[in-house]
């Protein structure tokens, strides 16, 4: 079903479009992120995938353990995708050995993980398909996807793998869309094996486009095997054990658990389930199902989030679905400057929880030889200096945002039709925010270490 947008009146030019000099500024600044920051875990992945080169694929995390002294948290595929992106550089003699990974040769990583987001973006493109056949509209929607604050953050920023899981998830969705629900499962499945986020979104996804028990059976079946096939395949490892199947993330998703009738409820499970009741029970016409499943996609990727403090990069995960809802919605702008705000709330989490790690620890100058004292004060340092406060406010208002969100954009299900808006100077705004909320504070506290001493 297509919903054709209503343009009325004529808008500015500049609004209507990007421009040659959009397009340059963007990749010259998105490049100066791309040199400039990345988080030292995309470092130790990335020679632990190169383990894996060395090595025997079925010992692998007792390998990578024994060499790195620490076990690996994440499922094969990402060490084995990492692995097969570096092996030209095997084949080349730049790498002999888990040893040989270099601070320089993350940037390789970071190329592959940055094709994978131009690759989500066209995913996230042919989904917009699905909801209108105005193509203009569809682009804009994706530009506003691809610059969304925290999507940037996590990709070229922050610089971890969680692409891969998203676009997977991505995939998913529009073969729900499709009505391919073997391949939406396949898709789905391939994604936890990466995280066990995309979880949390599939099976509400199911429940809303298949009531049929042997059909939902079947669907489960293909989603859970290639998790089951990494179990399987790690069963013996007591490295996998402890990093993987042991990883104390996990712990989150038993978090703030509360007593009722002498029973104890785990709040995200209980979200959870009642989600997938709701969902299974409801009847959803053929017209408004696009738009109930893209609702149920954000509810779900958010609903984490607000029982537990997410991870700098697991953000990504609910960036796409937010970005869609919000442009469904009959007032867009307003959530596309509350997406700004949410930024914002989410850096002064992040600087807290992570001080050094994540603000001036994220910097690697020194790569192009451009030293930073080792004493520059982090954001973290100075937030803390005010006890807990910051931090327990910040993490109130971050919840408080995505409900905001979820709350504001519930009429998308109801609407019957859908009035498409293009702006493209959100587009400008949300561009310049993701990058320079986190840079410009980050670069000016390292300038002032620099030229005027701590």
């Amino acid at each position: 079903m297509k919903f054709l947008p209503s343009l009325n009146g004529v808008a500015p030019v500049f609004s209507q479009r990007l421009f040659w000099w959009d397009y340059a500024f963007g990749f010259v600044l998105l490049l100066g992120c791309f040199f400039a920051f990345f988080h030292i875990d995309i470092y130790l992945i990335g020679q632990d995938a190169v383990s894996m080169l060395f090595g025997d694929v079925l010992s692998f995390y007792d390998n990578a353990a024994d060499f790195r002294g620490a076990y690996q948290n994440y499922p094969v595929f990402v060490y084995a995708i990492l692995g097969l992106w570096m092996l030209p550089l095997k084949l080349f003699g730049v790498l002999t050995g888990p040893d040989t990974f270099s601070m320089e040769m993350v940037y390789w990583l970071k190329l592959l993980t940055s094709l994978v987001y131009v690759l989500m973006c066209v995913v996230f493109y042919r989904i917009t398909c699905v909801y209108s056949s105005h193509t203009a509209w569809c682009k804009f929607a994706t530009a506003v996807c691809a610059v969304a604050p925290m999507g940037l953050f996590s990709q070229f920023l922050f610089s971890q793998v969680d692409i891969f899981y998203v676009t997977l998830s991505l995939v998913g969705f529009l073969m729900f869309l499709r009505g391919r629900l073997r391949w939406a499962s396949a898709a789905f499945g391939m994604a936890m094996a990466f995280k066990y986020f995309p979880a949390f979104v599939f099976v509400p996804l199911l429940l809303l486009f298949e009531k049929r028990l042997a059909n939902l059976l079947v669907s489960v079946v293909i989603f859970l095997a290639p998790t089951a096939f990494v179990h399987v395949l790690y069963r013996n490892s007591p490295a996998f054990a402890e990093g993987v199947s042991g990883f104390n993330v996990l712990e989150k998703l038993y978090a703030f658990p509360f007593a009722v009738g002498g029973f104890q409820v785990f709040p995200l499970f209980a979200l959870f389930v009642a989600l997938c009741c709701v969902v299974y029970l409801a009847n959803v016409s053929r017209e408004r199902l696009p738009r109930v499943a893209a609702y149920v996609y954000v509810v779900a990727a958010a609903m984490p989030f607000i029982v537990f403090m997410p991870h700098p990069q697991w953000l990504l995960f609910v960036t796409p679905p937010m970005a869609l809802v919000m442009l469904l919605n009959q007032r867009p702008e307003r959530f596309l400057c509350l997406d700004i705000l949410g930024m914002l709330i989410f850096l002064s989490i992040t600087w807290i929880n992570y001080p050094n790690g994540v603000d001036i620890g994220m910097q690697h100058f020194s790569l192009f030889g451009v030293n930073i004292p080792t004493e520059s004060r982090s954001f973290g340092e100075i937030l803390r200096n005010f006890g807990p406060i910051p931090f327990k406010t910040t993490a109130w208002a971050f919840k408080i945002y995505l409900l905001l969100f979820l709350i504001g954009n519930f009429s998308v299900i109801k609407a019957s039709s859908i009035h498409l808006r293009i702006n493209y100077h959100h587009v400008r705004l949300r561009m310049l925010a993701g990058v320079l909320l986190y840079a410009l504070p980050v670069l000016g506290l390292l300038c002032f270490d620099v030229f005027v001493g701590r």
